[in-house]
């Protein structure tokens, strides 16, 4: 083997040392942050105040503006799954999915509900993965409080 060959071949071992490293360096990192494996990810903030009502209300206003696509009981049809394994609302925070909810749906007609019906759906949202319910209703302010506290702790 010629000097060149040998470098070349060093080279390219420690090349492919050094990306091995670095994806199992990403991997772990990532199970570190997605919790013990089998386990669903930790919300980021403390649950958000709802009403057993308004999440009841969000019952009826999901299976009519949300339903089609994602399905009566949140398992996704033609959109995602919204509870459950295949779920990412478990480990957002309440303002990640308003966030989301106003910009991107309904499909078509994104940011076209009443603030009233996305909170609503909301609380739904929350219930039906495992959230409780409160005393005071979920709102906006809420929301932003609860968004607020979460990059104050950062």
């Amino acid at each position: 083997m010629t000097a060149a060959g040998f470098l070349s071949t060093a080279l390219l071992s420690t090349t492919l040392r050094s990306a091995t490293l670095l994806f199992a360096g990403l991997l772990f990192a990532t199970r570190l942050s997605a919790g013990p494996l089998g386990s669903a990810p930790k919300p980021r903030s403390a649950p958000a105040s709802f009403t057993s009502a308004q999440a009841y209300q969000g019952r009826f206003d999901y299976i009519q503006e949300c339903g089609e696509c994602h399905a009566g009981d949140l398992g996704g049809q033609f959109g995602p799954a919204l509870r459950g394994p295949d779920s990412n609302v478990p480990w957002q925070t309440p303002a990640d999915v308003w966030s989301f909810m106003i910009a991107q749906m309904p499909v078509g007609n994104a940011g076209g509900l009443s603030q009233a019906e996305y909170l609503d759906i909301e609380a739904f949202l929350l219930q039906q993965n495992g959230r409780k319910p409160g005393d005071r209703r979920l709102t906006l302010a809420g929301i932003k409080a609860d968004r607020e506290a979460l990059d104050a702790g950062r």
